[in-house]
């Protein structure tokens, strides 16, 4: 059976390193689990590994930030979420959506502008 409270526990460190490189076996280690151990749990609890869980979060951060500031830099934006660079978080973003960063970034952009209501012309 899966521990939901290691999970959350885990889900905490991925915040406190959002933004830098995560060694899966000494997140678990300082978790006080092994690596089989915590696997097990996020294979349980969540259908995937400790790594995929990690990579869902940083893409969940991803989304926000672009959501937030669509037109913010993109380099910025993928490395204040964890990844080395934007190729890393756009495989990512394929593999988990099935859509690459541009396509998301303008679905943001256009849901900026109806969110900002059409435009007056004189």
């Amino acid at each position: 059976m899966h521990n939901p409270d290691l999970i959350a526990q885990a889900l905490v460190y991925f915040a406190r390193h959002h933004n830098q490189p995560v060694d899966i076996p000494a997140m678990a280690a300082a978790l006080g689990v092994s690596l089989d151990e915590l696997e097990q749990h996020f294979d349980q609890g969540r259908g995937r590994t400790a790594y995929q869980a990690l990579i869902h979060y940083r893409l969940s951060r991803l989304c926000d930030a672009m959501h937030r500031n669509p037109t913010g830099l993109l380099t910025a934006q993928v490395e204040a979420c964890g990844f080395r660079n934007v190729e890393e978080a756009n495989r990512a973003f394929i593999d988990n959506f099935g859509l690459d960063l541009v396509h998301f970034r303008n679905q943001a952009l256009r849901a900026e502008r109806e969110k900002s209501g059409p435009i007056e012309t004189a």
